[in-house]
């Protein structure tokens, strides 16, 4: 059974907030190497391991950065044709 605890939050030092961006950064260059782009990185999406290292998650809106260029290259093709109207 899940149980909520209370937490009290205090506001991350500057050293704090770098060391869990560049995780983050890190976790998003290892997806773009393999072709894969997050499609919606926001604070829910990034999970705190430790005090000091964070992981990036949700992944369900994760695609093959191949579908994201056809995509874009579709709708720059129908752009240019109804500008041609």
């Amino acid at each position: 059974m899940n149980c909520v605890v209370p937490v009290q939050h205090e506001r991350l030092s500057l050293s704090m907030t770098v060391t869990i961006l560049s995780d983050i950064c890190d976790a998003l260059t290892y997806m773009h190497d393999l072709n894969l782009v997050h499609g919606l990185v926001s604070a829910h999406a990034i999970q705190m391991v430790t005090a000091t290292f964070a992981k990036l998650g949700n992944f369900e809106f994760s695609v093959d950065r191949s579908v994201i260029l056809t995509s874009v290259e579709l709708l720059c093709r129908m752009l240019s044709i109804h500008l041609l109207l």
